[in-house]
């Protein structure tokens, strides 16, 4: 899913939640950065959570997740430098989210270089 890192540095993939996104789809994602950590025996990967203000996200399980960060703290050059992927975690009911403020963060993320893409598992 993801090269490993070339430089020194940990490589930062953010994580965009969507409310009622897929707790399996996230955790499918994040558990192969955290093991491929572990087995290294240094830090590869690390992540951010990222939530549209900075508030706590439920998942369709119900379980609520406490991002690091609202999608605003992420906003200008800094994006694409810092966070040079951003992954958005969605799923049910994902096709009736309209937040225009966030769709202008995702594309000026994009025009800045930054690799989008997205999980989903209803």
């Amino acid at each position: 899913m993801f090269g490993v890192p070339s430089g020194k540095q940990p490589e930062i993939i953010g994580f965009f939640l969507v409310p009622s996104f897929s707790m399996i789809a996230f955790a499918s994602a994040i558990e192969p950065l955290r093991l491929a950590n572990r087995l290294s025996d240094k830090a590869l990967y690390e992540w951010m959570l990222i939530s549209r203000d900075g508030g706590p996200v439920t998942a369709s399980n119900g379980i609520s997740v406490n991002p690091h960060f609202a999608m605003t703290d992420y906003d200008g050059d800094m994006a694409s430098r810092d966070m040079p992927t951003l992954i958005l975690v969605s799923g049910v009911g994902a096709e009736i989210y309209s937040y225009p403020d966030t769709f202008g963060w995702l594309r000026r993320l994009d025009r800045q270089g930054a690799d989008i893409g997205a999980l989903c598992r209803v």
